[in-house]
């Protein structure tokens, strides 16, 4: 026997579910068919079946099916717990590259107009040196080193939501590591399902996707751990 999303089909003989979209819908996520023993039904053969008037009728059908499927499986993976949470440390990671890039920038910029200031200020923390900028300069500048505080400010108060709602989504592995490690694991590791799949070798090296790759085509040493 033979199953397809309208019935089963059995010594020329045909079957039909009988059920909605919807139940169609689940029937195609049910079916488990090896690729090498699986063999199309065309058309005609659903028409014969009484599955569908005609070939338009059938892809018509079909495509209802497969986006009623296709927004079941949508809505299933954002209704997740850890799918706010994904987003939450993506956004804290976006938040900390353009607060880089601005500080980088504010220096250079605060540079031209202070010859004077050197590189090694830089050795200076990035929040003492953008706090020396705003006062020590005006206008425009002042105002970029003031979004940049702010800005800042806006990524502790993420970062310390982070940490509480990764102790709510996975309460063993913050409790191990910490909430604000245990999402950026389980963000590299592309979600919790994800993460409770890997082996613990693979978990050993998440963050590390630039030195694995390294290692692998240039032969140099493996990394020792991700994040």
């Amino acid at each position: 026997m033979r199953s397809y999303w309208f019935g089963d089909v059995e010594d020329g003989r045909c079957t039909l579910s009988g059920g909605d979209v919807q139940a169609n819908a689940d029937r195609i996520r049910s079916i488990r068919t090896s690729m090498d023993s699986f063999i199309p039904l065309s058309w005609e053969a659903a028409v014969t079946c009484g599955a569908c008037r005609d070939r338009a009728d059938y892809i018509a059908k079909l495509r209802e099916i497969c986006f009623a499927a296709a927004d079941r499986e949508i809505r299933q993976q954002y209704s997740g717990k850890d799918a706010e949470l994904l987003q939450m440390v993506r956004t804290l990671d976006e938040m900390d590259t353009v607060i880089n890039l601005l500080t980088e920038r504010a220096v250079e910029w605060y540079q031209l107009r202070h010859p004077t200031f050197t590189r090694k200020y830089r050795k200076t923390p990035a929040h003492i040196l953008i706090k020396s900028i705003r006062e020590k300069s005006r206008g425009a500048l002042s105002f970029v080193a003031s979004e940049i505080e702010r800005l800042s400010s806006t990524r502790t108060e993420l970062a310390k939501a982070v940490s509480g709602r990764a102790n709510d989504v996975m309460p063993n592995t913050s409790a191990l590591i910490g909430g604000l490690v245990a999402a950026r694991l389980m963000a590299n590791a592309g979600g919790l399902e994800d993460l409770s799949r890997m082996p613990a070798s693979a978990i050993q090296v998440l963050g590390a996707r630039t030195a694995l790759f390294a290692h692998l085509r240039t032969k140099s040493p493996s990394p020792k751990h991700g994040i």
